[in-house]
């Protein structure tokens, strides 16, 4: 299979979707494995540690913001 390059992807989540989120990007990595770099970008309000980005080697950007 070729391997392809790189896949970039955003998710946008609060406490109501978090978990779908979670559930979601493990997918996205167990699935996408042909890819070289997936990078994941997750838009929330507030950061939150996870470990799946190490079990499947990706890497995961938190993009904060606050709505106050």
């Amino acid at each position: 299979m070729e391997r392809k390059e790189v896949m970039n992807v955003v998710y946008s989540s609060d406490d109501n979707y978090v978990q779908h989120a979670v559930t979601s990007i493990v997918s996205l990595a167990q699935n996408n494995k042909n890819f070289k770099t997936i990078n994941i970008y997750l838009i929330e309000n507030k950061y939150r540690k996870t470990k799946s980005s190490r079990k499947f080697d990706r890497k995961i950007r938190a993009i904060i913001f606050r709505m106050d």
